[in-house]
């Protein structure tokens, strides 16, 4: 009898209810001339999985061979013989028939000689030997030579599995690669991807190569061009070797960026090489020569390899002193200054959870690495662009076409968002890069056994090459695929390049971490160079690459510099400026330019709008709302904005040939909808078809936090499906992280999309910037008149306190956790259920609110109100629209609606910046505005104010002189009114009746010799028996409630305050009379900071809890956390999930519940017997399926 598989691919999960799953679909498999009830077996999938990716996964496990199947080479027929390759196709069939032909082929085989193989065909040229080898045995072959065997491919399928398929193929660094290791030791190119240095410098190292980080390295990048310019122009009328002239340049960049380091090349140079460049010239083109010979040949007593040792030894020596200058210097521990102040500085938690840092041979070795990635490859591009833009004039008239028409002229260097606009700049770099790939292959090595599409074997310990030259050259693929043709890469053309036939910066996991790095480099140095210069090869010769050096870089490329001459007039009509800087790899397609002025086009011409958003919190709401006004300022009169769960699909078909524009923000909560998208989510995923929302065009942007593990997993679901139903996206899945800078995120985003839509609808897009960044204020002061002010709370006084007791003994511990019992009024009506959360609403100490009214020159009995004047959005959250429309007194402002412990925003510091003020504090207010302004959050000086300013009071304290000066209700629009804090609950209220009780950690830091105090904990602990407070009740998610049945075994797992929910679970199971639960929880020491030790261990005594395992950070020599009593207990955890058990996770996202993450996969890993991806999958799925919920914060 034929046995179902689980469509999860997690052997503990026995069913999947939640609304990501769409509708399941179990089809029999058969090998094709088999019986289907005697030899088939039935494979689940679900309707969301549209190109069978996870169908043909689930095959290639269950075929019965003795190597690996990879899912890509399955082949599927129904019964008529007809190709299987879609869900819809498999929906009709019942039987599908595997035609995935079981007699393994090899691959062809390249003759070659005894020991050598065919390293001997290479003699006269490498890139004609593999054209020859290609042309004889086809697009994959095998060849052998010494101690290697080895595939190459030009064949981009198979390519992109050896880049991307992490658990058949690893980075090679074996012979003949292992040369790279000479120059790069243990860097990013050159170490395995399994090695600890790897995996913490890659982790340590993306947020530096992040497209906010692109913001701070730009500016340095045009004063490096224009160094270059100014060395081009001193030599107007010669001739110059000009990869020599790039690598100047880029050497330059790397670093000067990467090391604060200013070389001075352009100084009184003659053009030629840096003594550190030429060293790595010589030692990469000597690294692919050495790995074409035998590996005894750098044992050699020969000259060639005493200079390769000689110019290792000059790179190496050279960057160690510039390391051990920047340890003596006073930037030695600033993290933010530059990559070595990153590489230096930054600490990631490594797999047991402690944070470490980088070796300082490591960092040696990144720095070396770091040089020759952001030197050669993109010297070679900038080079090869120079060379086939002087052979074809047409195109070159074009782009310079495109700079004056974005209004680059040849006497100013452009900006960067000038030069982020040029879309044809963009396509001329993605077709040099695709005809002159900087690095032209890429090795792997084989794992295990595994067959390839076509039914290739790859055998285990064979090495996987991928030849990007070939594969961006292939016939078969690309027409004419030896001519210059940017139009390739045009937003129409682009579409019917094949995914993954055009990598040359690879892909997947050991992808080019500097990509975004070199495309703007790249792109500004060109912008600049073409508009100044006119660059002609020397007698017009043509150029070659170096067969024998692994970086394509041109040889004898000597062009003439002469000033330019011809730059063409811009075309008024094709003029564009934004106020925004995109990255160097566009979000946003800007496509023809964006017409100015108010409006261009009728409001009926323009889209019908749904903003539609998933919001627990009120984030997205608010970004919604703010979204809707700014596009009412542009003239849109057709829209709506309402929660997903409102957004009926099919009333998006259109019926008068117009389109509907769809806005969607949403957040997650552990991978699962928000509240009022939980619906929506069920309807997305019942829903079939394919062209339902053909009439719609979309955008969407995803809130989430980057410490969960889910991290975004609703958000990308939505737009895959809109993707699935046929809705058109107008840009990229696009987010934003809340343990970064979400709104900071949200505001690029929302330019962007203002440009992206006033461009495609002619609207208007001034009025659209004037929206987001216009200095009007929506509310003015107005006196109070004979109106009477009432008391002022942001909710009303619903409670009393009964119990406030500490929980830890301070002295000993120095810190404080306070119990707190609280009383709800009858009036309230607050029914809540065990693992829900209370919203606790704060209030100033009346020290702060006297500090403040000092500060500003207020009378705290002064009466007043504020009359709204216009709409703007972007202060929905202000403490000014809290209170509009109420009559009330200055001191209730102050004490129960700012928020005066809020970091400053931007709005604030450009407010103040205005003002005058001669003293180094004003310097810095205005640097930081500035910098805030063009570089983003992460800037030095926006870093250096706010390290110095931490509070909106801090802000106050130190301009006190000039706040004197600032109008109360300007300053009320630029601080937050208070937002209420969430606790859980830890009561049953079946056991304590109207009571609700909380367990507060109060946080007190002290930082610059200052003490701060968390807002709502430094009040909750100053609250006495009997003081009135304002709370409200906070549903959890129901995932985060007890079982129904009493049969479902569960865990809980907490640290510190995270125990809270667990003391409600525990009183509400004895309450029924259940036991046999499970419980770890961490602090540091049994004899201080134990929260409710009495309580926990009279559960262990009545059976309530049938294990309590506890941990200690703080005793004995080693610090031992929750995380490793789970480890330890990694079968009994296995055994519970396979039993059905649930478990709970109460605390931190960054600590607790990370480390968690990574113990539960290796448990599921070791085990479970799964793969990691398997592991991580299964986990996501327990998550989302409520068995593993968390609390966290």
């Amino acid at each position: 009898m034929l046995q179902a598989s689980s469509a999860s691919g997690c052997p503990m999960m026995h069913s999947r209810s939640t609304s990501m799953q769409s509708q399941p679909l179990y089809t029999i498999v058969v090998e094709q001339g088999k019986n289907p009830d005697r030899d088939g077996f039935i494979v689940a999938t679900t309707t969301t999985d549209t190109d069978l990716t996870q169908f043909s996964a689930e095959i290639a496990k269950r075929m019965s061979t003795d190597i690996s199947v990879h899912p890509s080479a399955i082949e599927l027929v129904d019964a008529d013989s007809n190709a299987v390759k879609t869900i819809e196709q498999l929906a009709q069939s019942r039987v599908v028939f595997l035609t995935t032909p079981l007699d393994v082929r090899e691959a062809p085989m390249v003759p070659g000689y005894p020991l050598v193989g065919i390293l001997p065909h290479f003699i006269n040229g490498i890139r004609p030997a593999l054209e020859r080898f290609y042309a004889d045995h086809g697009d994959t072959f095998v060849g052998h030579g010494f101690f290697l065997r080895g595939y190459m491919t030009r064949n981009y399928e198979i390519a992109n599995l050896f880049m991307t398929d992490d658990e058949h193929f690893d980075k090679n660094m074996e012979y003949p690669f292992v040369e790279g290791k000479f120059i790069g030791g243990e860097g990013l190119l050159t170490s395995r991807s399994e090695s600890k240095e790897w995996q913490i410098s890659h982790r340590m190292l993306m947020p530096a190569f992040s497209a906010s980080a692109m913001k701070l390295y730009s500016h340095q990048m045009v004063g490096v061009v224009e160094d270059a310019c100014s060395f081009l122009s001193r030599n107007v009328g010669k001739s110059l070797d000009m990869v020599d002239v790039a690598y100047n340049m880029t050497f330059q960049i790397i670093t000067r960026v990467g090391f604060s380091y200013d070389l001075h090349i352009f100084d009184d140079s003659d053009g030629s090489k840096h003594p550190f460049v030429d060293a790595m010239t010589y030692c990469v083109s000597q690294a692919t020569l050495r790995g074409l010979r035998s590996p005894l040949w750098r044992r050699l007593p020969i000259p060639s390899n005493y200079k390769f040792d000689q110019c290792v030894k000059l790179m190496r020596d050279t960057l160690k002193e510039v390391i051990e200058d920047r340890k003596q210097s006073p930037d030695a521990t600033n993290m933010k200054k530059d990559l070595l102040g990153v590489m230096l500085n930054a600490r990631v938690p490594d797999e047991s959870g402690e944070l470490v840092g980088l070796p300082e041979e490591v960092v040696l070795d990144q720095s070396v690495t770091f040089i020759f990635a952001g030197t050669e490859t993109t010297a070679s591009t900038v080079a090869w662009s120079l060379y086939l833009l002087d052979k074809h004039p047409r195109i070159q008239r074009r782009l310079l076409q495109e700079l004056a028409d974005n209004g680059i002229t040849p006497d100013v260097p452009p900006t960067v968002k000038q030069v982020s606009q040029l879309k044809f700049l963009a396509q001329v770099l993605k077709e040099t890069l695709r005809l002159y790939p900087p690095l032209w292959f890429v090795q792997k090595s084989c794992k295990k056994d595994c067959i390839l599409p076509g039914g290739y074997r790859i055998r285990k310990g064979y090495t996987a090459y991928v030849d990007f030259w070939a594969m961006q050259r292939n016939p078969n693929v690309f027409d004419d695929p030896l001519k210059f043709n940017p139009d390739r890469f045009s937003e129409d053309n682009s579409k019917n390049i094949p995914h993954g036939a055009w990598t040359p910066f690879s892909a997947g996991l050991r992808s080019c971490l500097g990509m975004q790095f070199a495309l703007m480099e790249m792109r500004i140095a060109l912008a600049r160079l073409l508009s100044k210069f006119e660059f002609r090869t020397v007698s017009g010769k043509e150029v070659f690459h170096d067969q024998f050096n692994a970086i394509a870089r041109p040889m004898g490329l000597d062009m003439e510099i002469h000033a330019r001459t011809d730059f063409p007039m811009p075309r008024e009509s094709d003029a564009v400026e934004t106020d925004f800087a995109a990255s160097s790899e566009d979000l946003v397609d800007l496509g023809k330019t964006a017409p100015s002025g108010p409006l261009v086009v009728s409001p009926d011409d323009l889209p019908r709008t749904l903003i539609v958003y998933g919001s627990n919190m009120g984030t997205s709401e608010d970004y919604s709302r703010q979204m809707a006004e700014q596009l009412k300022r542009m003239g849109y009169v057709d829209l709506a904005v309402m929660p997903l769960n409102k957004w009926e699909l099919s009333a998006a078909r259109s019926v008068d040939g117009k389109r509907t524009l769809v806005i969607v923000i949403t957040s997650t909560y552990n991978g699962i909808p928000p509240d009022n998208a939980a619906g929506f989510a069920k309807k997305l995923d019942a829903e079939t078809d394919p062209g339902l929302l053909k009439d719609v065009d979309f955008v969407l942007f995803g809130c989430g936090n980057s410490l969960w593990h889910t991290f975004l997993r609703f958000p990308r679901h939505v737009f895959d499906r809109l993707n699935e139903l046929g809705a058109r996206p107008l840009t990229d899945f696009y987010y934003g992280d809340s343990n970064d800078d979400l709104d900071e995120d949200y505001l690029q985003w929302s330019l962007q999309v203002g440009a992206l839509i006033a461009s495609r609808y002619g609207s208007g897009i001034d009025t659209y910037l004037s929206a987001v960044t216009g200095k009007a204020l929506p509310f003015v002061f107005k006196s109070a008149g004979t109106t009477r002010a009432e008391p002022l709370r942001l909710a009303a006084e619903n409670a009393a306190i009964k119990i406030n007791q500490e929980l830890q003994d301070v002295k000993r511990s120095g810190r404080s956790t306070r119990h707190i019992e609280i009383t709800l009024d009858d009036s309230t009506g607050v029914s809540y259920k065990t693992g829900d959360h209370l919203n606790i609403y704060p209030v100033n100490t009346l020290g702060v609110v006297r500090e403040v009214a000092a500060i500003m020159g207020l009378n705290l009995d002064m009466e007043f109100e504020l009359e709204q004047v216009s709409d703007a959005s972007r202060f929905v959250r202000s403490a000014a629209a809290a209170i509009k429309g109420c009559v009330c007194t200055v001191s209730d402002v102050l004490q129960y609606v700012c928020d005066w412990k809020e970091a400053p925003s931007r709005e604030l510091a450009n407010a103040l910046s205005e003002s005058s003020g001669d003293d180094a504090a004003y310097e810095a207010l205005r640097k930081a505005a500035d910098d805030v302004n063009t570089l983003g959050k992460q800037s030095a000086g926006w870093s250096a104010f706010t390290a110095q300013n931490r509070t909106v009071l801090d802000v106050l304290r130190t301009y006190a002189p000039l706040m004197s000066q600032v109008p109360f209700a300007t300053l009320l629009h630029f601080v937050s009114a208070m937002a209420p804090r969430r606790y859980s609950i830890a009561s049953c209220q079946g056991v304590v009746g109207n009571e609700v009780h909380i367990s507060a950690a109060i946080v007190n830091d002290a930082v610059n010799g200052r003490s701060y105090g968390g807002l709502a904990t430094e009040y909750l602990a100053s609250l006495e028996p009997g003081a009135r407070v304002s709370v409200s009740h906070l549903p959890a998610q129901e995932v985060f409630h007890l079982p129904l049945s009493s049969d479902v075994p569960v865990m809980f797992v907490g640290a510190g305050t995270g125990i809270a929910p667990f003391r409600g679970f525990l009183q509400e199971m004895k309450l029924a009379g259940i036991g046999g639960a499970t419980m770890y929880f961490g602090c540091r020491s049994p004899e201080y900071d134990y929260l409710y030790k009495d309580e926990l261990e009279q559960y262990v005594q009545d059976g309530t809890l049938s294990k309590l395992q506890t941990a200690f950070s703080r005793v004995g020599d080693e610090r031992r956390y929750v995380q490793h009593h789970i480890s330890a207990d990694g079968a009994r955890i296995w055994w519970h999930l396979q039993n059905g058990g649930r478990i709970y996770v109460c605390g931190s996202a960054d600590k607790l519940a990370k480390d968690l993450t990574v113990t539960m996969t290796r448990i599921f890993e070791e085990h479970g017997g799964l793969s990691h991806d398997e592991a991580s999958k299964c986990l996501s799925d327990m998550i989302s399926d409520g068995r593993y919920a968390q609390d966290i914060w």
